[in-house]
């Protein structure tokens, strides 16, 4: 088999066809490879619509999930004679969700292997040259975690809850959180990609901090976890941020491989959903 490419784009303006490229395919006898740019993911939630968003990342954590599921099995990847998506029926699951958000361009063959080390040049080349780039596959994600446990999780929490001051008054502005549910006190959970532009990481701080003031207001205390990871250490300022997350009493930081956690704590104290 021989070695192919293919570019996941964003398509910003459908009516011109403008678009940004998002993240790289790569397939070949030695494996296959798939990740995105959390830089560029960030800059695109600037430029569409909430729901238009929500539906772009759903559609790309999909993709995710399925060259994940394909390099555990060891199997190979395909596309369409068209060369616009993968060539599974699962895709055709997915493209329902596209909303002419996303598309892959045309798979082109490059005379390389599909290695790891190949994947991360040409996600340079093509992609991001200063976000993070080893294959997806690889790579533990909050968003994983929660469609692999999306029924447990149910049981015990509202998912992507967006809060409004007449439900809390006092909270200064709309706060969308993952994961939140209530025993006693409110329980909460929220992830955040360390690798995206610092700007984005302290406008998700802040929002959690209007969270927590307003609920203090109300409630004595709170179970609050923050979910995330280590970004690269060339990423100063976000690693900076990082640490100071891991070692702050204002929050129960957990790493992503740690996200089980948020089950157990659920199932000791009888967490429900919030109505």
């Amino acid at each position: 088999m021989a070695t192919y490419y293919s570019i996941l784009t964003a398509i910003i303006r459908p009516e011109i066809q403008e678009r940004i490229s998002i993240g790289l395919l790569l397939m070949g006898d030695e494996g296959v490879h798939f990740n995105y740019s959390t830089n560029k993911m960030a800059a695109v939630r600037t430029i569409l619509h909430e729901n238009d968003y929500k539906l772009f990342k759903d559609y790309v954590q999909m993709v995710v999930a399925k060259v994940s599921e394909i390099g555990k099995q060891k199997q190979q990847i395909s596309l369409d004679k068209n060369y616009s998506v993968i060539n599974e029926p699962y895709i055709n699951y997915l493209s329902r969700y596209n909303n002419n958000l996303l598309s892959f361009t045309p798979t082109k063959s490059i005379d390389v292997p599909s290695t790891d080390d190949i994947f991360i040049k040409l996600f340079h080349k093509f992609i991001d040259n200063i976000d993070q780039s080893k294959p997806i596959e690889q790579k533990r994600t909050f968003e994983a975690f929660r469609r692999k446990n999306e029924q447990i999780l149910k049981s015990h929490y509202t998912i992507e809850k967006e809060i409004y001051n007449k439900e809390l008054p006092g909270l200064i502005a709309p706060v969308k959180v993952d994961l939140i549910g209530m025993n006693e006190i409110p329980v909460y959970a929220q992830s955040i990609e360390m690798d995206r532009n610092v700007y984005h990481i302290e406008n998700d701080i802040a929002k959690l901090l209007f969270l927590r003031d307003a609920f203090g207001k109300k409630f004595k205390h709170r179970t609050e976890f923050i979910v995330s990871s280590e970004p690269q250490k060339t990423q100063v300022k976000q690693h900076a941020i990082w640490k100071n997350l891991r070692t702050s009493h204002e929050f129960t930081y957990l790493d992503e491989s740690e996200a089980g956690k948020i089950i157990e704590y659920a199932e000791q104290h009888g967490v429900k959903p919030l109505i």
